[in-house]
């Protein structure tokens, strides 16, 4: 093919699946980041911390939205050829099919590489980010939530305050229950003034001149005790839960690779997500071929390509789901993954060879010999 075209047939399906790009990705995005609103309107966020925490989400968007865009310019570009009778030109040339689609498949190849960079070095980072900031805002929740003047439901703790300026607090009365050692005791805490801080991304009150009382519930038997300064948390989280990453934000080689002391199902969790970092572009590549199988197959019809494309977006939709179901699976059965392998590798030889028909026997006809 000559080098003027390949790049114009090039050009062509990167600016189509740039505009399907941005127009997808910025509707699902506007979808998504609805999410957000509500804990940022609740934390009396900035509208700049609202748009960091939406724009952290789109690398994750991209591996879903691009291969789509680059399937459905494909489909474009091809169905366009095939009306403006480009296709049947260049076949009169003596072009193959498969050297008709190789700007197709030059640049799905090109967008895997990218998705490969995406799924593996941005995307981590920018979910790490995204849940440090959330986490953020969740712990500034409960400080913003507290009121004066009326009874602050927090977890199991109720919380009155009777003037409140800003973060500092006076006439503070907290109502608990505690469970130590399988024995429930009711605590009340009165305190003269208080200060709302934040450590450690966990809400507290520094509490100052007061009295705590607790009682065993079981016995009964009340005890006072009057302190200067004590400090009580708003929400105990489980600290696992908020230090330890989750497979999504790990790098690539840890989540290939587990830590030994894992257990079977946190180590079979990170290598499912390491697994679907690596399958996933790949089916831009082949979303292209199937594109190309489709629109090129058969003969030029007058009546359109309606039914060429119909069965190309069927193949789609039947391999963008077989492979979610296969990658839900990886992390119940270690089978699963070589399944999924196996799968698409025989899916882009298939596809290849429905294009170069390479594999196609060919039987030559010789007519039968009259003596």
């Amino acid at each position: 093919m000559p080098r003027t075209l390949n790049k114009y047939l090039t050009s062509k399906i990167f600016l189509t699946t740039m505009s399907l790009s941005v127009v997808l990705i910025a509707a699902i995005w506007i979808l998504q980041s609805l999410k957000f609103v509500e804990l940022v309107l609740s934390t009396k966020a900035s509208i700049k911390m609202f748009f960091k925490i939406s724009f952290l989400t789109l690398p994750d968007l991209f591996s879903l939205i691009i291969p789509v865009s680059v399937f459905i310019a494909t489909v474009v570009a091809l169905n366009r050829m095939i009306n403006d009778r480009t296709y049947s030109v260049m076949q009169s040339a003596g072009l193959s099919r498969f050297k008709i689609c190789h700007p197709f498949i030059q640049f799905g190849l090109f967008v895997v590489l990218i998705l490969y960079f995406i799924n593996i070095g941005i995307a981590p980072v920018a979910q790490s980010k995204m849940r440090k900031l959330q986490n953020q805002l969740k712990s500034a929740l409960p400080v913003v939530l507290i009121q004066e003047g009326v009874f602050n439901e927090i977890g199991k703790m109720v919380i009155y305050v009777r003037e409140k300026n800003r973060n500092y607090l006076k006439g503070v009365f907290v109502s608990n229950t505690e469970q130590k050692n399988r024995q429930k005791s009711q605590v009340i805490i009165t305190a003269q003034q208080g200060h709302l801080i934040v450590d450690s991304d966990e809400p507290k009150i520094l509490l100052f001149n007061g009295m705590r009382q607790t009682r065993n519930t079981r016995t009964n038997k009340l005890s006072t005790l009057f302190f200067k300064e004590t400090i009580i948390a708003l929400q105990k989280e489980d600290s696992k839960s908020t230090t330890m990453p989750r497979p999504q934000e790990m790098p690539f080689l840890k989540l290939l690779f587990p830590d030994p002391k894992l257990s079977y199902q946190e180590k079979m969790k990170m290598r499912s997500e390491a697994h679907q970092k690596l399958t996933t572009p790949l089916l831009a590549i082949i979303f292209v071929l199937i594109g190309c199988c489709a629109l090129t197959s058969g003969q030029f019809s007058r009546r359109g390509q309606l039914k060429k494309i119909s069965t190309a977006v069927i193949a789609v939709l039947l391999v963008q789901a077989g492979t979610l179901f296969i990658i839900n699976q990886n992390a119940k059965y270690p089978e699963a993954i070589i399944i999924n392998y196996s799968v698409l590798a025989l899916l882009i030889l298939l596809l290849i060879n429905g294009l170069t028909g390479i594999l196609k026997s060919k039987v030559a006809f010789t007519p039968p010999q009259v003596n």
